[in-house]
């Protein structure tokens, strides 16, 4: 048996985690999945990361407020791939909520990802055919799904949820909370400020705004946005 690990959600993004930790053989002999959490199980319905239900890919669901009473933090872990709701602070909150209940964060790392830097934060979900280059620094909670390239010497923040097939340029910095969609293509050395959304098929050659959202190629100020935006 492996460190019991506990998986927050019951949406798309907890079953995806459920799949990888228990099939990738980097990680299906270290840690033991022990069932999932969500937030407020009995209210919460239909989001996008978690549903009323009280079994999940055949685990139990706990709530978030009883955790403490059933798991111990000194032995179980625990691992929050939440989508971006909310530009990222929802998986804020409910990462700095773990935090205080004294629970240990995982980092899933995929063994199909070429990663070549050890400067990567706490509750990262990195999925299949990532290369992330030399010098490259990731924050805390970053969401990175499959397919990326991440240049030398980037530096992502905290609480970022990047799509797939985005390319990131050498030098680039990227703010936290920022949303970076499908098939999105960065210059080099260029600046996201934090909050940044940029849609899908972009291409940004300027550094960014804080709070809004950038569409084309080259990328423009499509509209403004905040922390309600539903992604």
């Amino acid at each position: 048996m492996g460190i019991p690990l506990l998986i927050f959600g019951t949406g798309n993004n907890a079953e995806c985690a459920h799949y990888y930790l228990t099939h990738d053989a980097a990680y299906k002999d270290v840690y033991d999945v022990v069932g999932f959490i969500t937030e407020h199980k009995k209210s919460d319905q239909g989001s996008v990361d978690q549903i009323n239900v009280d079994k999940f890919c055949g685990l139990d669901v706990h709530d978030l407020c009883d955790i403490e009473t059933l798991f111990d933090p000194l032995w179980v872990r625990v691992i929050a791939p939440i989508s971006g709701r909310n530009l990222n602070k929802y998986r804020e909150r409910i990462f700095n909520t773990l935090l205080e209940k004294k629970y240990t964060f995982i980092n899933y790392i995929s063994s199909k990802a070429n990663v070549f830097t050890e400067k990567i934060g706490r509750n990262c979900f990195i999925l299949e055919d990532n290369t992330i280059q030399p010098f490259v620094e990731i924050g805390d909670n970053c969401v990175i799904w499959s397919g990326n390239h991440i240049g030398h010497h980037s530096k992502l923040g905290n609480h970022i949820f990047m799509t797939s097939h985005i390319v990131i340029s050498g030098l680039c910095q990227i703010g936290d909370y920022c949303y970076i969609g499908v098939n999105v293509s960065i210059r080099d050395s260029t600046i996201l400020a934090p909050n940044t959304v940029i849609g899908m098929h972009s291409g940004v050659t300027k550094n960014t705004e804080s709070y809004k959202i950038y569409t084309g190629c080259p990328a423009k100020i499509f509209k403004d946005c905040d922390d309600n935006l539903t992604i």
